[in-house]
């Protein structure tokens, strides 16, 4: 199996896959570095930093192939089985597995918003005004995220807002509470309005 991805997703995979018996696990990410995360100091999460442990730990083990700075580069299906050429430090080599698994993050559709007025960051594709916000004070950790008000969340497109995940386009520190308080915010923003 080769799992592909070096964010949260990816280590809650490699964790699990590796406890199932007889997985032959190749784990390749972009970053190079021997270890695969950099933990937060005191950690408020105590369950996050306790799996960026373990991921860090099975990435120097026997029990999977870590392949830092890797890029897959293609992949092709052949009798059943898939083969992946992947460039590891500007080696390419091939790779044989019988399923991958791409935990790379996604990107947010955009096609409900095509013909509206809005701005997006060309970096992340959420929100422009968010994302300069986060990018400003949230320095990527998803507890200190800045509460947005109703001005960062809406677009020149008048009655237009961006919430909940699509709001942070492809950043991975997006949290559930974060879009409950987006809609809060702006719901209270239009009773404001009625008053």
């Amino acid at each position: 199996m080769l799992v592909v991805g070096g964010g949260h997703s990816a280590a809650t995979v490699i964790r699990e896959l590796t406890r199932l018996s007889g997985s032959q696990v190749t784990w390749a990410v972009r970053k190079s570095a021997n270890e695969p995360y950099d933990r937060i100091k005191d950690d408020p999460l105590p369950e996050r930093d306790s799996l960026l442990i373990e991921a860090n730990s099975l990435a120097k083990s026997t029990r999977l192939r870590f392949c830092p700075n890797a890029i897959v580069d293609a992949v092709e299906r052949t009798n059943g089985e898939i083969l992946v050429i992947l460039n590891v430090g500007g080696t390419r080599e091939i790779v044989q597995v019988d399923r991958v698994i791409a935990t790379t993050g996604f990107r947010p559709d955009m096609n409900l918003a095509r013909e509206l007025q809005v701005q997006t960051c060309w970096a992340t594709e959420g929100a422009y005004n968010l994302s300069a916000l986060l990018l400003r004070e949230a320095g990527g950790n998803c507890l200190e995220a800045p509460v947005a008000g109703v001005e960062v969340l809406a677009h020149p497109e008048p009655g237009f807002f961006t919430l909940g995940i699509k709001s942070y386009g492809r950043r991975s520190d997006f949290l559930i509470r974060t879009g409950q308080k987006q809609v809060q915010t702006v719901l209270d923003s239009f009773q404001q309005k009625q008053v």
